[in-house]
Order: structure tokens, then sequence, then C-alpha cells
């Protein structure tokens, strides 16, 4: 785990893989418990696909610059 965070880390988008890369642990661990918390795992859901719009967006007016 230690490693992959420094590997990110040395990326321009490090921090957001290593984000992304946190809530799908989380999600698959809650997913393993039995789908208890389904209302977490949507909301990660949400998180993780906001954070991708996002991304798009800014690499997008970093191609028009």
């Amino acid at each position: 785990m230690r490693n992959k965070w420094v590997l990110y880390r040395k990326q321009p988008l490090g921090l957001f893989f290593a984000q992304l890369h946190c809530i799908v642990s989380e999600t698959v661990y809650k997913m393993q418990q039995g789908g208890r918390q389904m209302i977490d795992m949507i909301l990660g859901g949400i998180v993780v696909i906001g954070l991708l719009i996002y991304l798009s967006y800014t690499l997008m007016k970093a191609e028009d610059l």
C-alpha cells in the first residue's frame, strides 16, 4: 500500500488516483460486508463520477490552452 502511494505521488495526477484507489478499496470492502451500508456505496459512486467529470473537464480546458 505504501509503495503504491509513493508511485502515485510521483505522477501529476497522483493525488487523484490515490483517492480513487482508496474509494474503490472502501467500496469493495463494504460490498464484502454484505451491502449493509448501501447508502455509503452510492455516495462513493457519486463522488467517483464527479471526480471523473471534473478531471475530464480540466483536461479539456488544458488542451484548449
